[in-house]
């Protein structure tokens, strides 16, 4: 039962936050989190409190309840105290924080050569588990093999759906496919880096959700955030000219573009590097 055997290894878990102290969220709900992504897809939150088997229901009750899809929802317990919940928004970004850390962690032992024993096996075993739920949820990430049957339940990993195409979990938006000038996300990842993607992630979660958030807040994080992101793609622009790697004009609107596309904004690349300038 991989609800009995899969855990994440120490270093395989990202830092805790002020949400997960006061619900008392603990390392085996980040494991089971995890597996209720690769079963259901990063989103469901409703469908994965509903899952028995990962004993979710009362930490996940707020989530689910902002992302229900499913009338049986309705009739998860009631939170006891439901201002100390993550929201759907928290669990969107803990889960692709997880994702990333054990990417990382792979590539750190790959780096080292690898290990033996029990613990090097139990790190392997949340390795495959978390690369197919990578897959599951949104395409491998880079570096990752997802082999058939590699996580619980598994006899071949589905395919990612295209940017803004529907899919179950995954608000569309897959890793794998190509985003604004033909970047896929794996691509702007290596030229952007995985920090920088966070941020990009954390824009297009400001766009599905700012129509709940205040709009003063949502407008000074949204700035915030695309000067962090042109800033990045200036260095990164600049980098390539000194390199004669690829003309500066056309990488730069090819990871503007890719912007755009992936965080669902109503601007285009073309716009929202305008704006970037005038700020």
């Amino acid at each position: 039962n991989p609800t009995q055997t899969f855990r994440l290894a120490a270093g395989e878990i990202p830092s805790t936050t002020q949400w997960m102290k006061a619900c008392a969220w603990s390392p085996r709900d980040d494991a089971m989190l995890l597996l209720g992504v690769f079963r259901h897809g990063v989103g469901s939150w409703d469908r994965v409190a509903l899952d028995e088997e990962l004993k979710l229901s009362e930490k996940l009750a707020v989530a689910a309840a902002e992302r229900c899809k499913d009338h049986a929802a309705q009739h998860l317990p009631t939170a006891k105290r439901p201002e100390t919940l993550p929201k759907a928004s928290h669990l969107d970004t803990r889960a692709y924080a997880l994702l990333r850390q054990l990417d990382k962690a792979h590539h750190r032992e790959a780096g080292a050569g690898g290990g033996g024993g029990r613990a090097a096996g139990s790190s392997r075993a949340a390795r495959g588990s978390g690369a197919a739920a990578a897959a599951a949820a949104h395409g491998p990430l880079p570096g990752t093999r997802v082999r058939p049957g590699s996580a619980p339940g598994s006899s071949k990993p589905p395919r990612p759906p295209p940017v803004g195409a529907a899919g179950p979990g995954t608000g569309g938006g897959g890793a794998r496919a190509a985003g604004g000038g033909g970047l896929s996300v794996e691509e702007a990842e290596r030229l952007l880096g995985s920090q920088l993607m966070v941020i990009v992630r954390k824009v297009r979660t400001l766009q599905r959700k700012g129509g709940e958030m205040d709009k003063d807040l949502v407008l000074n994080k949204t700035r915030k955030y695309m000067a962090t992101i042109g800033d990045r793609i200036g260095e990164v622009v600049a980098a390539q000219q000194a390199d004669h790697a690829q003309p500066a004009q056309q990488q730069r609107q090819r990871l503007w573009a890719f912007v755009s596309s992936y965080t669902e904004n109503s601007m285009s690349g073309e716009k929202l590097e305008d704006v970037y300038h005038k700020q």
